[in-house]
């Protein structure tokens, strides 16, 4: 008896991809207005940048550097913040 590739695949049922949802959801923000605690100057981070975030609101860069959190936002909203 010989079979087919084609009703191989044809018999076989697919199964629909399950949606998982990450266990600590990803912050909305893009980018964080923060002061460097090693100078105290304020700079303006991206989220790609942020090694860790602390629930404090220190945050760990990619550098290994130490930063403190003031706010969060899109850049446009992080450029009129003083």
């Amino acid at each position: 008896m010989e079979v087919k590739l084609s009703d191989l695949l044809s018999k076989r049922s697919a199964k629909p991809k399950q949606q998982f949802s990450p266990s600590n959801p990803i912050s909305a923000a893009k980018y964080h207005l923060a002061t460097d605690n090693g100078t105290g100057n304020m700079i303006i981070v991206a989220n790609s940048s942020v090694k860790r975030f602390g629930n404090d609101g220190i945050m760990t860069l990619n550098d290994g550097r130490t930063i403190e959190l003031i706010v969060s936002g899109k850049i446009s909203y992080l450029g009129k913040v003083k």
